[in-house]
């Protein structure tokens, strides 16, 4: 397990290091975002909510690459439903990722467009009433956002996304700051 904890720190931390050293022309737009999302397990109906790292390793005028950190927290299977029957259990997810972001329109003043997002990855479940250890599964991603300015070098990003992460899919809603 700590082998993956430091294969995904490597993943997320070394882009995100060579941005800042070598990028220094491209200051004006951010290269890392941090996210927090709150979403839905469908296949569960399931209330969630997580953590996303995402620096962005090559960016041009209508395309973003990036390589992202999820981590939906632990939270109860079919926590929506009225009445739960005991022992329904809990899972949570770990996911890394690289993501592809298309703008719909070139850069403008304020930074103020529209995106397409996507990322295709492999994540890790875990679900404590079938007693199972962490799990490798395939993962992707697709939806569409909003991004803007806050200030000279800082921008937010709304997302909408639908992440299929092994047995369903995942509704988020996130709230990105980028830096």
């Amino acid at each position: 397990m700590k082998k993956i904890f430091l294969a995904i720190a490597v993943f997320i931390f070394v882009p995100s290091v060579w941005n800042e050293c070598f990028n220094q022309s491209k200051k004006t737009i951010p290269t890392n975002f941090l996210s927090v999302f709150a979403g839905v397990e469908l296949n569960t109906t399931s209330m969630l909510a997580g953590v996303e790292f995402e620096p962005v390793i090559w960016k041009t005028n209508r395309f973003a690459l990036g390589i992202k950190g999820t981590w939906i927290f632990e939270h109860g299977n079919g926590n929506m439903i009225v009445y739960v029957p005991s022992g329904s259990g809990s899972s949570s997810f770990l996911a890394v990722m690289p993501t592809v972001q298309y703008f719909t329109f070139p850069h403008s003043i304020n930074n103020r467009r529209f995106f397409l997002h996507s990322g295709l990855g492999v994540g890790w479940r875990h679900e404590s009433d079938k007693g199972q250890d962490y799990r490798s599964l395939t993962s992707f991603e697709a939806g569409f956002g909003l991004q803007f300015d806050l200030g000279a070098h800082t921008n937010m990003k709304w997302t909408n996304t639908v992440l299929f992460a092994g047995r369903g899919g995942i509704a988020l809603t996130k709230i990105s700051l980028g830096f």
